[in-house]
This record gives structure tokens, C-alpha cells and sequence, in this order.
């Protein structure tokens, strides 16, 4: 299978979503760079983050008295308008790359599982 992905690398050749660089034969989607300077939230391991708090804040203003209810959610890394890692949502979003979206989901939620809250 691997043969298959570097013949087709030669034709097509696979970038990084970040900085497209080129992408070697064992990275999918990001290069090895990108993915280890990935500003990660690290939110999945806490009780309470911002995020959810944020997204509380806005259940709790819809009316609704049942008490605090509350939702737990996290953000795999920070979004930031200039940083070069709003490319990927903008590949997921605008361009309906599935298979990267797939690939961050899966990356959220390996984290998420090593979470006591999740």
C-alpha cells in the first residue's frame, strides 16, 4: 500500500494543510513540523474550560431553569486569524475536505477519550 501512496506522491504529490510543504510518506494531512507545533488547548483534560464555559454561559441566558446543566466541550487547538492553522478549517469548511476533517476528529477525540470528563 505504501508503494502505491509514493508512486501516486510523484503525480500528485500530498501537501501539508498548514504550510504545504510537501508531506513524506508516513505523514497524512500534516507534516510532522505543523503537527508538533500545533497549538493544542489541552482543554479536554480540565473539569471546566472556557470553551464550555462559553457555551454554557449562552444555554443558561436561553430561559430555560432547569438549574445548571452542564455541557462539556473542548477545542483541540487555538484559532487564531493570522496563525497558518486556520487553513485547516478553512479546508474543511470551504473546501469540504472530509478526509482532513476526519483526521482532526480523530485526533480530538483520542485526546478526549484519555479524559476523565468525556
Amino acid at each position: 500500500m505504501k508503494w502505491m501512496r509514493s508512486v501516486a506522491d510523484v503525480f500528485l504529490p500530498r501537501v501539508c494543510a498548514v504550510c504545504g510543504r510537501r508531506l513524506n510518506l508516513n505523514e497524512s494531512f500534516l507534516c510532522l513540523h505543523c503537527l508538533a507545533d500545533m497549538p493544542l488547548t489541552c482543554f479536554w483534560g480540565r473539569t471546566r474550560n472556557p470553551m464550555a464555559d462559553r457555551f454554557n454561559g449562552l444555554i443558561s441566558d436561553s430561559g430555560d431553569d432547569r438549574g445548571e446543566r452542564y455541557a462539556y466541550a473542548c477545542p483541540l487547538f487555538f484559532f487564531e486569524a493570522e496563525s497558518p492553522y486556520r487553513n485547516i478549517l478553512y479546508e474543511i469548511k470551504y473546501k469540504g475536505h472530509i478526509a482532513l476533517g476526519t483526521y482532526m476528529g480523530h485526533m480530538l477525540g483520542a485526546n478526549m477519550a484519555s479524559a476523565d470528563a468525556f
